[in-house]
């Protein structure tokens, strides 16, 4: 008997369901057969986050292009870059002939000229393909072209040595073709009569073309004649000038 059995025994004698009597613990029986699943139990606390995975593989195609957006504004204007090197020299270009064609002449006299006749100018400075004949004031230009001409006359009215034959008027100078045929280029005067010994400095020029060979000359184209006046050196100046062309 095990050392709970007058324990047990007294305990049945206790209890007026049961007769009184004793009885001995027999050896622990088999197993028993596992009974059903309970319900899940509560949900516990999180455990802490674990390592990071590995990465996994990449996604689908990419997708296709969007439209163009909106052009945006023109950006500030960058610094200057430094200057490139020089380039290769460029052949050399064609040679154009160029000629030239002047006269200068002067007059230091103090000749009267009569009306209808030409202003000599006595002295030549430069002749170059123009050739002046101081004799009777003509030149001649030897190459056709556009040619420019200026000339002053420091003149004084000599219309008469008598007041009874004193006549007042403009001086008037003018510049007129000879040849190939007579032509009336260009025309200066005093603008105002001038009185019996009165003096004015006549000027006037003119651009124009000749052929090769023409010729011209100042003449006096007044009423009244003249007598030319020293103004410092000069009494008269002219000069002439061909165009630079081909």
């Amino acid at each position: 008997m095990y050392q709970n059995q007058n324990d047990d025994c007294r305990e049945n004698e206790n209890r007026r369901f049961f007769p009184t009597f004793c009885y001995a613990v027999g050896p622990t029986g088999p197993a028993g057969a596992i009974g059903p699943t309970g319900p899940m139990g509560p949900m516990g606390f999180p455990g802490p986050i674990g390592p990071t995975g590995p990465t996994g593989p990449a996604g689908g195609p990419t997708g296709p292009t969007g439209p163009t957006g909106l052009t945006g504004p023109t950006g500030a204007t960058g610094i200057t870059g430094p200057t490139g090197p020089t380039g290769p020299t460029g052949p050399t270009g064609p040679t154009s002939a160029i000629t030239t064609a002047a006269l200068m002449a002067h007059d230091e006299s103090t000749n009267t000229v009569n009306t209808t006749s030409p202003i000599l100018f006595t002295t030549t400075n430069l002749s170059s393909n123009i050739n002046y004949n101081p004799e009777n004031g003509v030149f001649t230009v030897l190459q056709p072209g556009q040619y420019l001409i200026h000339w002053w006359v420091n003149a004084q009215n000599k219309s008469g040595y008598e007041a009874s034959t004193a006549s007042t008027a403009p001086i008037v100078i003018t510049l007129n073709q000879v040849t190939p045929s007579p032509i009336l280029i260009s025309s200066s005067s005093s603008h105002n009569s001038l009185a019996q010994n009165a003096t004015a400095t006549i000027s006037g020029n003119a651009v124009f073309n000749a052929t090769a060979g023409s010729t011209f000359r100042l003449m006096n184209s007044s009423t009244i004649p003249f007598q030319l006046v020293k103004n410092g050196n000069y009494s008269g100046s002219i000069s002439v000038i061909r165009n630079a062309q081909d």
